[in-house]
């Protein structure tokens, strides 16, 4: 008998409302979501393409690095841009890009099977980085 006396635009009004205010934040939460895991992808296939531009110039000659390795993205060149590369063998570094700045000694690097690729994030100087390996033989 009480809804007899609300119009119908108010009712109309007052539901519309209700479904908007619980189905666009579900939308948002839904968009926000799909954002970060599209970005996290891109950023994987971005480090994935650099690390076979890193496999294609490096050579190695009696268990050591020969010859210069520039890698195309300027940021690999420039000290603390965020963008390093490293080439490793076990826990000892090979080679690692002018742009690293930070020490690797406590970097705790996952465990890597012989062609198995790894994308994870892990802590440098206690900021959180993304982290794509790829273990081959040499």
């Amino acid at each position: 008998m009480y809804l007899s006396n609300i119009s119908l635009t108010r009712r109309l009004v007052v539901s519309n409302m209700l479904v908007a205010l619980i189905i666009l934040p579900l939308f948002a939460i839904a968009l926000i979501k799909t954002f970060a895991a599209q970005a996290e992808l891109t950023e994987r296939q971005t480090m994935q393409a650099l690390s076979y531009e890193l496999l294609a110039q490096i050579d190695i000659e009696d268990n050591e690095l020969a010859g210069d390795i520039a890698l195309t993205p300027s940021e690999f060149a420039m000290p603390g841009s965020g963008l390093y590369a490293i080439a490793r063998s076990n826990e000892s570094i090979l080679w690692e890009s002018p742009s690293l700045l930070v020490a690797l000694a406590n970097t705790a690097w996952p465990v890597t099977v012989l062609g198995q690729e790894v994308f994870n994030r892990i802590e440098l100087n206690e900021e959180p980085h993304f982290n794509w390996q790829f273990s081959v033989a040499i």
